[in-house]
C-alpha cells in the first residue's frame, strides 16, 4: 500500500468516527524536516478527489503549523 492510499483510509476513518454527529474531525500528523509540506499537499488532493467524485462533500481541511 502506498501512503496517499493509507492517508485517505486515514481521513475517511476520522470523519466516519463520532457516532454519526456531524462535528468538525482534526487529524494530527507529526512529521520531520521537510515532510510537513508533502504531507498537506497531499491531504489536500485526495480531499480534492473526493469532492470530484461526489464523496465527503462537507470535508474541509485546514493547515496548522507551530511554526510562526
Amino acid at each position: 500500500m502506498n501512503r496517499r492510499y493509507l492517508l485517505k483510509v486515514g481521513i475517511l476513518g476520522a470523519c466516519a468516527g463520532g457516532g454519526g454527529h456531524r462535528a468538525p474531525v482534526t487529524i494530527g500528523l507529526v512529521s520531520t524536516g521537510m515532510e510537513g509540506p508533502r504531507l498537506a499537499v497531499q491531504i489536500q488532493q485526495i480531499i480534492q478527489d473526493m469532492h470530484s467524485q461526489g464523496k465527503a462533500t462537507a470535508l474541509t481541511h485546514t493547515l496548522l503549523s507551530p511554526r510562526a
